[in-house]
């Protein structure tokens, strides 16, 4: 797992949009999109998308953004520092544990064992991708659970960075 980022400073502007053509296509999908450009102490500013349907700070507030390195701009938590709030969103609002590639490993499976067993090959294809799908699921959760938990430990590094005291979670 890549090392994580985090960027610490005040948010100086933040805005909510909501994506109405998500409610038909994904209903279970994250419908409001926040962007806030967060100030750090040296000056710097930087504006960050979150794709959420909860957010525990306002203008003003302290706040700690935990990224990953590989994607800087996909924020995995936020702790707000004035409120002494935060989420984990990797784990309040994971990815789906089935993605469109699965679909064509299906087909892909399904052609193979078509090719090779002929007719008798589809009898066995329910079971297989079966076992295929589910096992696919079943990685996904533990790596989901496990960014999970990466996420709040780099959280109460953070916590103990910027105040010297542990973070509390609710």
């Amino acid at each position: 797992m890549a090392p994580l980022l985090t960027f610490h400073g005040h948010i100086v502007d933040l805005r909510r949009y909501v994506n109405v053509h998500l409610y038909h296509l994904r209903p279970l999908a994250p419908t409001d999109r926040y962007e806030l450009w967060v100030r750090a102490f040296s000056g710097e500013e930087k504006k960050f998308i979150i794709h959420t349907r909860e957010m525990p700070a306002r203008r003003g507030h302290e706040v700690s953004l935990v990224m990953d390195t590989r994607s800087a701009s996909q924020v995995l938590a936020i702790a707000n520092w004035t409120t002494v709030d935060g989420i984990n969103y990797a784990r309040t609002e994971p990815a789906a544990l089935l993605h469109r590639s699965d679909a064509l490993a299906s087909m892909a499976v399904l052609g193979a064992m078509v090719g090779s067993m002929g007719w008798p090959g589809v009898g066995f294809f329910i079971p297989a991708i079966a076992v295929l799908l589910s096992a696919a699921a079943i990685v996904r959760l533990i790596g989901r659970a496990r960014l999970a938990a990466v996420v709040d430990h780099m959280i109460d590094i953070e916590s103990w960075r910027t105040t010297r005291r542990p973070f509390l979670r609710c």
